[in-house]
């Protein structure tokens, strides 16, 4: 009996050792790979407020940067998704720049190929500039809107929109019932690319008060303009 404990604890003191330098490299692995980790994503923070900057150049340094990264397979998810908004960039330099940085990643990292694809398409969907693009108003002349407002009397509501269509697609307009959440009329506009914006409307007649809200999908179902207004 003596003799086994003898043993068990001579295998303990020459295992100990090795125990010891095991969880050493394990930690040592685990350190390496959170500072790995943590310089990516402090890489990833800086290049994105490049990204976002107002001066193109700095947008174009950001752009080079992660086209030699792409190449390390070192572009994370979130990064891609940064440079995706920059393929319709307002410099045709930048967004020439983002498309070719895209094309390098999908080389690189064929994983994020289609989510990219999906994510290319729907930046490039239509959109609403600004809330001056969606209103709600009395009448629309010569394609224009007429007494803008979000207070109507009971009758006829117009919605006027100015769409960026940076490509043919069909957009979605809904007049809502905010009160009772119901939508009350759905009308699909099959709209034409137009680099200066593409205009449409519709009215809708409103014989009962209470408050309403006008709302606008591109073909992705993203939510691009909401007008809220009352009828009293």
């Amino acid at each position: 009996m003596a003799g086994k404990t003898n043993t068990i604890e001579i295998i303990s003191k020459l295992l100990l050792p090795l125990v010891i330098a095991v969880l050493g490299i394990v930690y040592n692995i685990v350190q390496e790979r959170h500072n790995q980790e943590q310089l990516a994503a402090n890489r990833a923070t800086s290049l994105m407020k490049h990204l976002v900057s107002k001066n193109p150049e700095e947008r174009k340094l950001a752009i080079v940067v992660i086209t030699h990264l792409a190449a390390k397979k070192q572009v994370s998810p979130e990064l891609a998704a940064s440079l995706i908004t920059m393929v319709t960039d307002s410099d045709t330099t930048v967004a020439k720049l983002a498309s070719g940085a895209l094309n390098k990643v999908t080389d690189a990292d064929t994983s994020l190929r289609r989510s990219i694809s999906e994510t290319v398409n729907a930046v490039k969907a239509a959109f609403i500039k600004s809330d001056s693009n969606f209103v709600t108003c009395r009448d629309v002349d010569k394609h224009e809107p007429v007494d803008k407002a979000t207070y109507f009397d009971q009758g006829k509501v117009w919605v006027w929109a100015k769409v960026n269509a940076p490509r043919d697609e069909v957009i979605k307009l809904q007049w809502v019932d905010k009160e009772n959440e119901q939508i009350l009329a759905e009308r699909s506009i099959r709209i034409k690319k137009n680099p200066t914006g593409y205009r449409t409307y519709w009215w809708k007649n409103f014989t009962k008060p209470g408050t309403y809200e006008v709302q606008l999908y591109n073909s992705f179902n993203q939510s691009i303009g909401r007008q809220e207004f009352a009828v009293k």
